[in-house]
């Protein structure tokens, strides 16, 4: 949006004027903008903070829905054409929760939530506070740091900063986001549910920002991914397909068991695999051997969660495994049920 409409917005939200609720409001040059929103730098007048304000794009949940309905058109042609691959389920949970991204005062309250809920649980991690929110306009304290969206710095050695340092700087970031992914997985039971790079802040701690997305995490849910996590952690096959199987994943090749641990350690787990190919269209693509025929709606956001942490490890040229880190928090609720530890 030009600074105009930018302004419109804001001024329509706000039934005022900008200079009555910010002494500066930069809305020629956003720092941020994606497919719902732009981003723009302010201090917000009634206490003097520093602020970043979100104005969601006119007629951004008519194009949202429409866009996904054409992707769940294509999913389905591939599915029947290209790929052996249950791609339906994740546009079919994605048209059901989309509706949460453009819902601000409910993004806000779900902020505010975490930020209180993980002050103390993981103090290195620095989440905005709300400030105000409307249907179009949400004003948070601003999160300093460096984007990680600029990743692709961090791909190639260079002599400004050599591959062991950039490998430090990963695992810091990457244990971070474990600790935070795994209190909300395993105890909040409610998470982030797109943790990608543009929504992370690298500064003096680990900014996660965008909370719009949310999903919760049931009981049987908890349980069952609990015994996945400590199913890879044995690297035992016969566990780790059993496992897999209980989730409700359901295989194009049961009888496959290396195909099997194939794909559940690519999708549940973010180490290295050999033969692991990240272009679903290239010739050692998993989804060219035993793939997955259906998967519940509900396990995708988890699964996105994993795939998206898998991308940042693989920047940073690390082999990094979170079930690994999400073991403690998986024996935790093994232990609350009866028989449900792996040994």
């Amino acid at each position: 949006m030009d600074e105009a409409d930018a302004r419109k917005i804001v001024e329509h939200e706000l039934k005022g004027p900008v200079e009555q609720f910010f002494s500066e409001l930069d809305l020629k040059n956003p720092v941020g903008a994606a497919s719902i929103a732009q981003v723009h730098v302010g201090v917000w007048r009634p206490t003097g903070e520093k602020v970043a304000v979100k104005i969601q794009y006119p007629n951004a949940e008519r194009l949202m829905t429409g866009d996904l309905k054409n992707l769940r058109a294509l999913a389905e042609f591939l599915q029947r054409t290209e790929f052996k691959f249950d791609m339906l389920s994740s546009i079919k949970e994605l048209q059901k929760q989309i509706v949460n991204e453009f819902n601000f005062p409910l993004e806000a309250k779900n902020m505010d939530f975490m930020r209180n809920a993980l002050a103390q649980r993981v103090p290195r991690v620095s989440i905005p506070r709300s400030l105000m929110s409307t249907d179009k306009l949400l004003v948070m304290t601003f999160v300093e740091g460096n984007n990680l969206c600029r990743l692709a710095e961090f791909k190639k050695e260079s002599k400004a900063m050599p591959l062991f340092v950039k490998q430090r700087i990963g695992r810091r970031i990457l244990d971070t986001l474990a600790k935070v992914w795994g209190e909300m997985i395993f105890e909040l039971r409610f998470f982030n549910a797109d943790p990608h790079p543009g929504n992370i802040c690298l500064g003096k701690r680990i900014g996660v920002l965008d909370w719009g997305q949310m999903k919760r995490v049931s009981d049987d849910a908890a349980v069952k991914f609990s015994r996945m996590i400590l199913a890879i952690c044995t690297n035992d096959r016969d566990k780790i397909c059993d496992a897999f199987y209980e989730l409700g994943v359901r295989m194009t090749d049961p009888g496959d068991k290396q195909g099997t641990e194939f794909m559940a350690l690519s999708m549940m787990d973010t180490r290295k695999i050999p033969g692991f190919s990240m272009d679903p269209f290239g010739p050692d693509s998993p989804l060219n051997g035993n793939t997955i025929r259906e998967m519940p709606q509900d396990l995708y956001f988890l699964v996105r969660s994993v795939q998206l942490m898998r991308g940042i490890s693989f920047a940073f040229g690390l082999d990094y495994s979170l079930a690994e880190k999400w073991a403690p928090f998986a024996r935790r609720i093994m232990s609350k049920y009866e028989g449900g530890s792996l040994r």
